[in-house]
């Protein structure tokens, strides 16, 4: 850390950066106080929950179902209350909090927006709608804390990067989530928030990074919005696609050739590369509406219906093919898309968390190097296919 801290149970001193003050803090603090240093923090704001006493225990569920605690997430406007406020207050909560307050202080000053006007926390300039999720290090690094973005943005959180001027119009308020938050919070037993990371297939990706931090958050137009989502189906097709491409190659001179040759032409089927895509099944409550709002959608477009009993990835294509060859007649029904691609948002983000392909590595194929010529590439793969030299 390159601020100082001590707090005495009521004021909170700090100094770093060239500078030095406190203010009054009213959060109790343990006898046995976090190390800074095990933790991170991320600035949030959201349309959904109140930025005055929203307050959640977070764990990060893996995709065998284990959950781990993850750290706490807290409004900023928390840490502004009496001593007596606190009296109830989880104890780690407590602890969360003032290493949250630290690393507010930290920043403030590095950035150089700490003024003393008022001699209270405000002096910090924050914007009161920001909200602090402070996480163990141990648990998610700052490099898998990407990973995370995505389900935090279907709780409704969005990650800022500004925390001095957060403005909540700029962030559309997707009328199913907020279905959804508000059935969260009147459940009783919702005291925590489960966060799931993305399938390593998507860690580090730019697009992903840009998708939930930018584009569905800028893009208004709904026929827009789902064809940017709908590339996180693309990419899992491009990977069902390569695994199987390499597998078939492999069999072939040991399977027969029109067995081979109907395999390589399911390839060229976008339908049945997303089934095999959702091989692990659709049938959650999100599934079943997005299903009943499409069918609403197509009966009114007058549009051939699907088989009955048609399952959610033949009701999604269809809406994508829509969207790609009738644009223009799909205009009409900007509302009813409007809905439609909000509650996929969260589907994408079920898809990308619960997703179990892995690109499949086969170094026994050959790759052509292009350093070399034709000839000896040609021998080149003669040799790994164990065969006489092609013709020239």
């Amino acid at each position: 850390m390159e601020v100082r801290f001590s707090f005495d149970g009521v004021e909170l001193k700090f100094e770093g950066h060239g500078k030095s003050g406190g203010f009054p803090l009213y959060v109790p603090d343990s006898a046995d106080p976090l190390d800074d240093d095990e933790y991170e923090y991320c600035y949030l704001c959201s349309n959904y929950f109140v930025a005055e006493d929203d307050y959640f225990k977070v764990n990060l569920k893996g995709q065998d179902g284990t959950k781990s605690t993850l750290g706490w997430l807290f409004p900023i406007n928390l840490l502004k209350e009496d001593a007596v406020f606190y009296q109830d207050f989880d104890e780690f909560l407590l602890r969360y909090m003032h290493v949250g307050i630290h690393k507010l202080v930290e920043h403030s000053l590095s950035m150089d927006k700490w003024a003393l006007e008022k001699g209270t926390i405000d002096d910090l300039q924050y914007s009161s709608d920001l909200i602090l999720l402070v996480y163990r290090k141990k648990i998610c690094t700052t490099e898998q804390f990407q990973d995370v973005i995505p389900s935090l943005f279907d709780f409704g959180y969005h990650v800022v990067d500004d925390p001095f001027g957060i403005d909540l119009s700029h962030y559309p308020i997707n009328p199913y989530r907020k279905e959804k938050t508000v059935e969260f919070k009147n459940n009783p037993a919702q005291t925590c928030i489960n966060l799931r990371s993305v399938s390593p297939l998507f860690a580090g990706s730019g697009y992903v990074k840009m998708l939930f931090k930018d584009t569905l958050i800028s893009q208004r137009d709904p026929f827009l919005k789902y064809f940017s989502l709908y590339q996180i189906v693309e990419i899992l097709m491009r990977v069902v696609y390569g695994n199987r491409y390499f597998e078939y190659v492999e069999k072939y001179a040991n399977d027969d050739r029109h067995n081979l040759m109907d395999k390589f032409g399911e390839l060229s089927s976008e339908a049945k590369l997303i089934k095999k895509i959702y091989e692990i099944g659709e049938s959650g409550t999100e599934y079943l509406d997005f299903i009943d709002s499409a069918k609403k959608l197509l009966k009114k477009m007058d549009e051939e219906t699907l088989k009955e009993g048609a399952p959610f990835d033949d009701y999604m294509y269809k809406i994508r093919n829509l969207i790609v060859h009738n644009l223009r007649i799909m205009h009409d029904y900007e509302k009813e898309m409007t809905y439609l691609s909000y509650m996929y948002e969260t589907l994408i983000v079920d898809l990308m968390c619960r997703t179990n392909l892995k690109r499949e590595e086969n170094k026994q194929i050959y790759v052509i190097d292009r350093t070399k010529s034709r000839k000896a590439n040609r021998k080149a793969l003669a040799r790994v296919m164990g065969g006489p030299t092609a013709r020239k």
